[in-house]
Order: structure tokens, then sequence, then C-alpha cells
């Protein structure tokens, strides 16, 4: 402990540090980048207009995101307000690389060495460390966004803000990165011309004048969105590209003849709505991506396509107008996804015929060990048929096709032949044992002969708008999840969507689906990757009595406090009964949103919500019927509707509404008519399973003496 001389002393020394520092910033410096609004917000959290009390702010974030210069910043704008003096009154004190709770408890050990209206700053990496001291407030360092990322690149690679405007004359750069939206000054493309030892070139909106003549031929990657030309340079010799992206361009054609190509990997001229013929890829042999989605001019696929022995990845989605592709496309056997949705001008029952023939496709083998050893042996994992076709109140009249057998594809994992009139499915379908997704919407078979009995990794089915169809195929016996979860994005919830299909029976259809959804609730469980949510779409008429929490508003209040910390809660399902009508008056222009139904959770005014996933379109739905919405949020999906903004649990949850809300439009008015909810135990799927037949569990789920109700 210090005596009084010393402490004289000491506040002497220190007074004269600061006054040769003159260490008085008001504002952060003007170089930082990206560090105004973070500095901002880290303000905010020190209450600094709070003088009565210490407060101790951690800061975390990854590696390199720039806690210390977010630190640094603040420090130079605020620590003006700061006395010091060795007693450490008004102190503001900043901490930097703390890795263990023990260093905290050696530098901070007690808040009472700081008199009021100390700020400590604690900078880590690990958010658990500054819990477990037991900060006041942790502030995340969020990532910058592009603009800033951008310009902070071009100062550190290039020292300026501005490649191209700060180096018009320099022959020696070796990398541009430029997104430039608003300016609406055009630079000179000339510049480019001259840069011969250019590398890397990325070209985002950014308005040009005046012609390309060349381009350097050390480029490795090159990224130009909306590229103004029709042509690359003719001298252009590509040797050394990696990746090339043209999006949106208009480009007619890259060059003429073929191009040594032995670097380039990826590819991608998608949108590129002029381009009429893509290159000879002879001389590419390490492509292993070529998107070319939304080509629509494009007519013909050049042949060498079936040379690209490493090709993964081709997306010829809407090509319109492509009228054919080289039959040796169904010999590239690394090929993992190939997408023609919209090219309706393709396919044809040739292509199909060759695909049944390809010497690559090896007869399954039903053994789950062959599959195990097949798995790395990319086949193909995800494909898409050109059968999204635009459908009309004429799609009832619309002509039968019948699918050939499908190639035995071990390894797919997505089937997507829906809106095809279809009036029967190839039985092979319920061998494919790796299929995870199956989506038979919109077509016109009247019943599945084939059993979908062994897909055990099945976890979506899609049927609806199956106007046709009578009877359903038997669901898998057994169910388990992909391995690591792994879900596109963007794609729907797992479950089963059998919507608007009037011809099938009400209870055999719920039976069967309510049974595969306890499945995958119980598989789900017991899962280390769980999936987040569960749907189910069926007709039905009435709300099970097992939803015990039952409204006919739109909101009710929910009190989750009975069991936020009971580790037996597994999560929350939800039920809506509802019907979608025909109703012009709801019809406002092209633009507005889709019909659709919602349910969700609001916490103090801030609301998240879940569309149903299903086609809610006028010109499919022809007859009137109700069908009950399922879904199932797991505990940690609902535990994030009750975090606030700092992801801290609130203990205030009285405030919490569960809400089921329509839109109308487009023709369609949506009515609901009323749902319920239900807290999901560990006790409840092994009542729901203890009988061990899906008939017994179906029961159980739609039982309508049921004891919660009973007892509420």
């Amino acid at each position: 402990m210090l005596i009084r001389p010393q402490y004289a002393e000491i506040e002497k020394i220190v007074e004269e540090v600061i006054r040769i520092l003159d260490h008085n910033f008001s504002t952060p410096p003007t170089d930082v980048i990206g560090m105004h609004s973070p500095i901002e917000e880290l303000e905010k959290v020190l209450l600094l207009d709070s003088v009565d009390d210490v407060r101790i702010v951690g800061i975390c974030g990854m590696g390199g995101i720039g806690k210390t210069t977010l630190a640094t910043a603040l420090y130079d704008k605020i620590s003006n307000q700061y006395d010091a003096c060795c007693f450490i009154d008004n102190a503001l004190v900043v901490l930097d690389n703390v890795d263990q709770v023990k260093d905290l408890q050696n530098l901070v050990a007690n808040r009472e060495w700081f008199g009021a209206g100390s700020r400590v700053i604690i900078i880590c990496r690990d958010e658990h460390i500054l819990k477990e001291y037991g900060v006041d407030a942790v502030f995340k360092v969020p990532l910058m966004n592009f603009d800033d990322a951008e310009q902070l690149f071009c100062r550190k690679a290039f020292k300026c803000d501005d490649i191209i405007r700060d180096y018009e004359e320099e022959e020696n750069v070796e990398a541009i990165v430029l997104n430039d939206p608003y300016e609406e000054e055009k630079l000179m493309v000339e510049v480019l011309s001259k840069m011969s030892h250019l590398r890397l070139l990325i070209l985002h909106e950014v308005k040009f004048s005046g012609s390309l003549n060349c381009l350097s031929n050390k480029l490795k990657y090159v990224d130009w969105h909306e590229y103004p030309f029709m042509y690359l340079p003719s001298s252009f010799q590509p040797n050394q590209l990696v990746e090339l992206i043209l999006k949106d361009s208009n480009i007619k054609q890259l060059w003429e003849g073929k191009k040594h190509l032995p670097s380039l990997r990826t590819m991608d001229l998608s949108h590129s709505k002029y381009l009429i013929k893509m290159p000879d890829l002879g001389d590419a042999p390490n492509l292993e991506w070529l998107n070319l989605e939304g080509c629509i001019k494009l007519v013909h696929i050049d042949r060498s396509i079936g040379l690209l022995e490493k090709l993964i990845f081709l997306n010829l989605k809407d090509c319109k107008n492509l009228a054919s592709i080289p039959e040796n496309i169904l010999g590239l056997s690394n090929l993992e996804y190939l997408n023609l949705l919209g090219c309706s001008k393709v396919f044809n029952k040739q292509l199909l015929d060759k695909a049944e023939n390809a010497e690559h496709l090896k007869k399954l083998d039903m053994s789950e060990a062959t599959l195990h050893s097949q798995s790395t042996s990319s086949i193909l994992k995800w494909i898409m048929f050109p059968f999204n076709f635009l459908y009309t109140r004429g799609y009832k009249d619309s002509a039968t096709c019948l699918l050939p057998s499908l190639p035995n594809f071990s390894c797919l994992r997505e089937l997507d032949i829906s809106f095809c009139g279809l009036s029967q499915i190839p039985n092979a379908i319920g061998c494919i044992l790796c299929l995870e997704r199956l989506n038979l919407g919109g077509n016109n078979f009247v019943t599945l002969h084939c059993s979908f009995k062994e897909l055990s990794k099945l976890v979506y089915l899609n049927l609806e708008h199956c106007k046709h169809l009578k009877s359903l195929p038997e669901l898998p016996s057994r169910t388990c999840l992909p391995v690591g979860g792994e879900f596109l994005i963007g794609k729907k919830p797992p479950g089963s969507y059998i919507f608007n299909c009037p011809k099938l029976c009400e209870r055999d259809c719920s039976s069967m689906s309510f049974s595969w959804m306890i499945q995958l609730l119980q598989v789900n469980n017991e899962s280390p990757s769980s999936i987040d949510r569960i749907n189910v779409v069926v007709p039905g008429n009435e709300i099970p009595k097992w939803f015990n929490i039952q409204s006919v508003g739109s909101s009710m209040r929910i009190d989750p406090s009975p069991i936020m910390e009971d580790n037996s809660w597994i999560g929350v399902a939800c039920c809506a009964v509802f019907m979608a009508l025909d109703d012009p008056t709801t019809w406002k222009n092209e633009w507005e949103p889709e019909p659709d139904i919602m349910i969700g959770f609001q916490n103090k005014g801030v609301g998240r919500y879940f569309g149903i996933p299903i086609i809610l379109n006028r010109d499919l739905i022809t007859v009137k019927s109700n069908h009950l919405w399922l879904i199932y949020f797991t505990r940690e999906t609902f535990f994030d509707f009750v975090r606030n903004k700092d992801r801290i649990l609130k203990k205030d949850v009285d405030d919490i509404k569960m809400e089921v809300l329509s839109n109308d439009a487009k023709g369609l008015r949506i009515e609901v008519k009323n749902w319920g909810y239900r807290w999901v135990y560990k006790q409840d799927l092994e009542l729901l399973n203890q009988n061990g037949n899906s008939f017994a569990r179906k029961r159980k789920f739609l039982e309508i003496e049921n004891e919660a109700q009973a007892q509420s």
C-alpha cells in the first residue's frame, strides 16, 4: 500500500508524461477504417455517463478481427475524460490479450480497488472467460462490411484507397479490388491494358469507358461483375488463370478457338444473357466448377465438356433455349451436382436412356457397408431435372408423360421431379438408399407403387398438389439423420408435405405422417446434430387433443418460466388448422408478397416468424379443404427467441407471445380456424413410442382423452 509522499511523487510523474504525450484526442483517428460505428456501440455498453459505479466490459472476437484496434481507438477518444492518480479514482484501464481467468484475478481482483466512475476494458478471444470472471457486459466485435474490408485491403496492400485512380501510370500493379456501385465517374479501361503484371482483378459494378485491348497474361483470378464487352481480348493468354467469374456480363463469346487452360478450376458465366457459344474446354483438364445458369441465348454445349474428368458442379438452370447437351456428359464420374431446371428443350427420352446405360453408374448394392465404401466415389449427389414448368389452371389437362426407369444413382441425395405431369414413378426410387430429399409434387399419378420403407435417410417428402393421388406408399420404418445434420441452404425444412391432394383419405394420411414425424422427433432428440425444426402439412379439420393449449385468436401470451430450467423439456410443437380460398378481391399487383401463413414468437415487441413451406398458388388450388400445419421447434431454437441482443437468456419472460399470422394475396384468402401448442418433454416421446408400431403411435398422438388436458 502506498504512503502519501509516494502518491504525490507518482502523481507528478504521471501528469508530466501526459503533458509530454498530449494524449487528448476527442475523436478517433481518421485513418481507422470501419471503427466509428463499433466505437459508438462500445461507448453505449460502457455507460460513460454513469459516474457512480465501476463498470467492467469485455471485448471478444476471433483473432485479427480488430479487438485491440477498437480498444485503442476508444482509448484515444475518451482517455482525456479520466484522472491519472495513484489511488485510481475515475480510472480507465485496458487489459489486452487475456487468455485465462487467473490473469484477470491477478490483475483485477477487486472492483473496490477502483474509484467511482472507473471503466475497465478486458480484451479476450474467449467469451466464456469473460463471463466466468463476471464482467458487466460483453461486446462482440462485428465483422467489417464489404466496403470497409475492401478499403482496408487496398490501403494495406497498395497504400491507397482507390487503386485505379492512384495508379494510372503504374505498370507494376499486381492486384486490383474495386466495388463502386454509386460512383458516376467512368474510368478509362485502357489503364488495365498497361498493367502487364496484374495477377488479381476484382471489379464489381464499376463503370468504364474506352476499349479493352489486352489483359495481363499473369492473371490468376478474375471476378468482373457486369463485364461490359462482348469478348475477352484476343491477345489474352489465360495459361495461369485459376478462376474466371463474369456474372451478368455482356459476353457473347469468350474467345475464338481453343485456349490452353491448365490451371482453370472455376468458370462462372451465369446470367450472361448474350452468350451464344461456350468455349472449347478440351484443354482445361482441371476444371471443377462450371456455372452457365440463366444464359438464355445459349443453344448448344461444346462436346469438350465430356472430357472434363474432374468436373464436380455443372449448372445449366434456366438455359431456356438450350436444345441439347452432349451425351458424353453422363460419363463424368466425379459429377456431384447437375442442374437442368428450366431446360425443357433438353429433356428427352434419349438422354434418360443414355443415363440408364452409363458405365460409371454401377448396379446398386443394397448393403449398407457397400454404400459407405462408395460414398467417396461421388457419382451424382444432387440432381435436378427440368420439370418445374410454369403451372396454370390448364395444368390438369396437360399431357401425361411416363418417366422411364431412373439409373441407379447410389449416392443420390436429392431428387426433384415435381410438376412434370408424370403418371408413374420409377420403382427404383425406393432403392436409392442415400436419398434424403424427395419432391414428387404436382404430378398425375394415382398411386405410388414403389415403397419408401428402406429409405432410412429420408427426412423430406413433398407430395403437394398431387390431385389424383389416392394412397400413400410405405414410409421409412426407421429414420436416421444425415451425417453432420447437413441440409442445403434455402431448402424447405425436413418433414412431409401433403397439401391439396383431395382424393387422399384424411385419416390414413394423418396416421402415416404423424408416425413418421414422431420418428424424426425421436431421432432428432438423440442426435448430436439436430434439426432446428420439423414440419408436417396434411389434410385435417381438427387440432389433435395432444396439443393441450389451444386458441382461436391470432396470438396468446405464453409462460415458459416453468420449463426454462427443466432438462427433460426438449421443444415446443405448434399446430394450426387452415384453409386457402379463391378470393379475387385479394389481388393487388404482381409485386405484392405471396400468400402465406406464419407461426412465430414475439418478445418485447421483437418477433421472429416462420412461413408455411408449401406452394400457395391460386391456379393450383381448386378444391376447398382444411389442412393441418404442424411445426416443431427444438429447445435451442426456442431459446433463441428469448435471448436479448447480448445473447444473454432473459429471466423476464412474461411478455412472450406466440402468434399465427396470415397474408391474403394474389387471389387467395387464407383462413386460420384455430391453433394450439404443447411443451414437449422426453417422456412424451417415450409414451408415443412405447407400443412400437405406427398405428399405436398415431392413436397416442390423436388421443381425444388427453391426460394433460384433463389435469388443466
